[in-house]
């Protein structure tokens, strides 16, 4: 996986010298030092750690009429002083790439992630509890164009997952058929279809190989204040393992631009979906994540989503505010223990006192409620709150000062915690103030 990434950043610096290509580089390098009063997050702390970061990034962006390409590599050390918690380095990685070979008729399709997902959903969110995980996908797109209105593409892909556990490590061929009929400007409808095959490659995993079938129809409205998206279909897996499933799947998306300055977005689906496709989804083009916070999700068995989420943001002269609520599910075909129900709320905003500084606020409440575990109903009750304060000294250097506060309250035995945590950071990157 580390080769991935190394032939990565071969690939940014030749396109960074080939003229024929007009990539935009950036580069930031940036140390941190912090304090925790319980870094393991246990139920009895062990005293106070104090740690210091290093870490570097480079960003590039292509947008030519040939191609389309994004890269964003992070790499980060973080040593611990009193050894409380272990050291590590951690790497994270988002490239994607869209070669034109023939316009509207034929393209080529890259992807890989290179990020960090939990080992035991069902424990603490700590480095140690964090495994590597690469994703790479690609193949061609088919493009046929019948009139002004009708579009077929056909998306074939090769895809390859690997993790530090070897059992969740399969390989995927998968399949997109899309005709989209587009009336007008504003209206689309579209037949969409999907094939995949996944293949589980350690001789010794407990995984099922499965098939996967879904089609759906989906229509798309949209005008100055108000877009809306509606799908549904059925999904249908087939598994020696599991048998023949049939379900279900859905989306509502709906968002309603209020002001010029404020947006309602009310979105409630239902689909399936595994670890590997789920970390597919994980919008990372835009961040320089290390995969620091580590996907929540981890298991060779397929599961139900089902989501539901009201969203509603207000944009100020120097300010801006989110408020949402969300409530979702997660049901998986075998590992009933990891069965959970979700339910969230939120507040962030941000507030620019002037041109080079910036303050900013969030915070949330979350409740898991885990109902197949072998000793009974288990909840966690998790509260999130972060003060940051931003100061950018040039155009080119910037520091913040962070305090957060994490909190569990769960009916399992020593799982409750609390953890507050102080940081400073300063930075040197090229990118612009608003990246």
């Amino acid at each position: 996986m580390h080769f991935q990434i190394l032939l990565t950043l071969i690939s940014c610096i030749i396109l960074s010298f080939n003229k024929a290509y007009s990539a935009e580089i950036d580069y930031a390098l940036g140390v941190e030092v912090g304090a925790s009063s319980n870094v393991r997050q246990v139920a009895n702390p062990e005293g106070d750690e104090v740690f210091e970061s290093v870490r570097g990034s480079i960003f590039l962006n292509e947008n030519t009429a040939d191609l389309i390409a994004t890269v964003n590599l992070t790499t980060q050390a973080t040593n611990y002083q009193k050894n409380i918690q272990d050291d590590f380095n951690q790497s994270g990685l988002y490239a994607s790439a869209l070669w034109t070979l023939s316009p509207n008729h034929y393209e080529w399709y890259f992807q890989d992630i290179y990020t960090q997902t939990a080992i035991d959903l069902l424990q603490t969110n700590l480095p140690s509890n964090r495994q590597s995980v690469n994703a790479l996908s690609t193949g061609p797109n088919f493009i046929w164009r019948f009139g002004k209105a009708n579009t077929i593409r056909i998306e074939p892909r090769v895809e390859g997952f690997r993790y530090d556990i070897e059992e969740l490590n399969n390989n995927r061929l998968n399949t997109t058929f899309d005709w989209v009929y587009a009336p007008s400007k504003n209206t689309t409808y579209s037949l969409l279809s999907r094939y995949e095959k996944t293949k589980y490659t350690a001789l010794n995993s407990n995984a099922s190989d499965f098939d996967l079938f879904d089609t759906s129809l989906r229509f798309t409205y949209a005008n100055n204040k108000n877009s809306i998206e509606l799908e549904g279909g059925i999904i249908k897996i087939e598994s020696n393992s599991f048998g023949d499933q049939k379900d279900n799947q859905y989306r509502l998306l709906f968002i309603n631009q209020r002001t010029k300055s404020s947006a309602v977005t009310i979105e409630v689906n239902k689909y399936v979906t595994d670890t590997s496709r789920s970390i597919t989804s994980v919008n990372t083009s835009d961040t320089a994540d290390t995969g620091d916070t580590g996907l929540l999700t981890t298991s060779n068995d397929l599961f139900v989503s089902d989501r539901a989420l009201i969203d509603y943001n207000r944009r100020f002269r120097e300010a801006e505010l989110s408020i949402g609520i969300s409530r979702g599910a997660d049901d998986y075909f075998s590992q009933n223990s990891l069965d959970r129900d979700i339910k969230n709320a939120y507040v962030q905003t941000r507030w620019n006192n002037d041109r080079s500084s910036e303050i900013s606020f969030q915070y949330s409440i979350r409740e898991l409620e885990y109902s197949e575990q072998v000793n009974g109903i288990r909840i966690d009750d998790d509260t999130y709150g972060q003060l940051d304060y931003r100061y950018r000294i040039n155009k080119n250097i910037f520091y913040v000062i962070s305090y957060s506060i994490i909190q569990r309250d769960s009916s399992a035995t020593g799982l409750s915690f609390e953890d507050k945590r102080i940081l400073f950071s300063i930075e040197y990157t090229t990118r612009n103030r608003n990246s």
